[in-house]
């Protein structure tokens, strides 16, 4: 499964209870209906982010692949790094087993 690349911007025409995710070239990609919650902002660039969130988890887990095979894995690194692969399948499309 692939995703629309990023980057993703949010769009609001004025005045509108909907928040827009779009592409670079405008083209929308979804919409966010604004509940007048206080999260409603912070929903939209969160959205926004997610192929830019994706491709950093991406790279970090990559680069320090080695370097985390190598360490002694505490309870806590342990529980980010399956909580990171865990992020990326969901972005997959894939099922993720919950624990």
């Amino acid at each position: 499964m692939t995703h629309t690349p990023g980057p993703w911007f949010r769009r609001s025409p004025s005045r509108s209870k909907v928040w827009w995710i779009v592409r670079e070239d405008g083209k929308r990609l979804a919409q966010v209906l604004c509940s007048h919650d206080v999260n409603d902002d912070a929903n939209a660039h969160l959205i926004a982010s997610a192929p830019d969130l994706l491709e950093a988890l991406k790279a970090f887990l990559t680069v320090n692949s080695d370097e985390i095979a190598d360490m002694p894995m505490s309870h806590d690194l342990a529980r980010a790094l399956g909580t990171a692969r865990a992020a990326i399948a969901l972005a997959h499309g894939e099922e993720v087993p919950t624990a």
